[in-house]
C-alpha cells in the first residue's frame, strides 16, 4: 500500500524462502490459500528502515521480525491516529471529510465493541487507509483483512465531496470486520460449514454498533435485507451453502438466527454473544452445539434451536413461514410483508 506522503506499507507475505532439492520438489508442494507453496511455519523475515523506525502492530519498532507472518509493516513518517483500541493509519491526501469521519468513527466503533464484548485476543488492531486519487468518473472503496489489520483503499472523484453512501459503506466495512477480532479471532467456529455463527453474528453486531454510535441510522434496512435473503436461500440446507457457492446464506441466515437469540434472551445481542465468547475463551472454539445450547438456556424454548437445526441441516420448503414462526415464538417484532416474507418493525 503506497501513501501519498511517500510512506509504504509492505505485506510480509510477499517474502517466502524455501529450501528444496529441485524444481520438481517445488511443483510437488501443496499450495496455501494464496497460491504459495506450503512448507510449515514459513520464513523468518526482519524489516528495518534506514530512515527511521517501522510501524508494526500499532507501534514503532527499530525492526520487526516475522516468521511466516502475513501482515503489513509501515515504512515512512506517517503517524497513526491511535486510541486504546485501534491504531488508524490514514493517507494525508484522503479527502478531509473522510479523514475526519474515519478518525472519529473508527475509534468509536472499536471502543463500543470492547465495551460490549470485553477484550479480544491479540495486539492492538491497525487500520490502514490509502488514497488513489480523484479519478474522473469513479467512486471506489476496496478492502482487505489480515490478522490484526484492516486495509482500505479509496479512489475516485465521487469520494472527494462528502457522501453518505461512502460514509456508510466505510463504517459498515470497519464494523463488520472489526467484529471478527472477537467473533472469528478470539473465538471461531468448529467447522467451516458453521460460518453462519461468525458471519451472521458479525453482521448483527455491526448493525448494533453502528446504531450505538449513530442513533440516526436505521438498523432495520440491513436486517430486513438479511431476512429477505435468508427467506430466498434457506430452501436448501444452510450449512451446505458453501458447497453451492451461496455464501450469502451464512451472513443472512446467521443474522436472522441472531435476531431470534436476541429477542428470546430479552437482552441485546452483544450481551448474549459476550457470554458465549467468555465461556469459550480457553478452547477458542464456538461450535454450533455451544450456540444452540446457549439459545435453549436463555430462551427456555427448545423448539427454537430444534427448528434452526432443521434449517441448517435440511432447509425448508417454505423458509418465509419458518422464519415467521421463529420470530413469533422468540418475540421478534414483525408483520407479514409481500408474499409472506416477514417485515421487521
Amino acid at each position: 500500500m503506497v501513501f501519498t506522503d511517500g510512506s509504504v506499507a509492505l505485506w510480509s507475505g510477499h517474502f517466502h524462502l524455501l529450501p528444496v532439492a529441485s524444481a520438481a520438489a517445488v511443483e510437488a508442494l501443496p499450495l496455501d490459500l494464496n497460491g504459495i507453496p506450503f512448507a510449515g511455519s514459513g520464513s523468518q523475515v526482519t524489516f528495518r528502515d534506514t530512515n527511521g523506525r517501522v510501524l508494526h502492530l500499532g507501534r514503532r519498532f527499530d525492526s520487526a521480525t516475522l516468521i511466516g507472518g502475513k501482515v503489513y509493516v509501515l515504512f515512512g513518517p506517517l503517524q497513526p491516529v491511535a486510541s486504546a483500541d485501534i491504531a488508524a493509519v490514514i493517507d494525508p491526501a484522503l479527502p478531509e471529510w473522510l479523514k475526519r469521519e474515519l478518525a472519529a468513527s473508527t475509534p468509536a466503533i472499536f471502543a463500543a465493541f470492547a465495551n460490549m464484548l470485553g477484550p479480544h485476543d491479540g495486539p492492538t488492531p491497525m487500520l490502514l487507509v490509502s488514497w488513489q486519487g480523484p479519478t474522473p468518473g469513479k467512486v471506489s472503496m476496496g478492502g482487505s483483512v489480515l490478522p490484526g489489520q484492516i486495509g482500505m483503499t479509496f479512489e475516485g472523484i465521487g469520494v472527494v465531496a462528502e457522501s453518505r453512501d461512502v460514509r456508510d459503506s466505510a463504517r459498515w466495512f470497519i464494523a463488520h470486520e472489526g467484529a471478527h477480532f472477537w467473533l472469528g479471532n478470539t473465538v471461531s467456529y468448529e467447522r467451516s460449514r458453521e460460518a453462519w455463527i461468525t458471519e451472521g453474528g458479525a453482521d448483527l453486531l455491526a448493525v448494533r454498533i453502528i446504531a450505538a454510535i449513530d442513533p440516526a441510522s436505521d438498523p432495520r434496512l440491513r436486517l430486513q435485507q438479511a431476512v429477505n435473503d435468508c427467506a430466498g436461500l434457506a430452501i436448501r440446507p444452510i450449512e451446505q451453502a458453501g458447497e453451492r457457492n451461496e455464501n450469502r446464506a451464512f451472513y443472512a441466515c446467521g443474522a436472522v438466527f441472531g435476531l431470534v437469540a436476541e429477542a428470546a434472551a430479552r437482552r441485546p445481542f452483544g450481551a448474549w454473544m459476550r457470554a458465549l465468547i467468555d465461556a469459550n475463551r480457553v478452547d477458542r472454539v464456538l461450535s454450533r452445539a455451544d450456540w444452540l445450547v446457549a439459545l435453549d438456556r436463555t430462551s427456555g424454548d427448545p423448539t427454537l434451536s430444534r427448528d434452526i437445526a432443521l434449517l441448517l441441516d435440511r432447509g425448508s420448503p417454505d423458509p418465509k413461514a419458518a422464519i415467521a414462526s421463529l420470530f413469533t415464538r422468540a418475540g421478534v417484532r414483525f408483520e407479514a410483508g409481500p408474499e409472506g416474507t416477514p417485515r421487521l418493525l
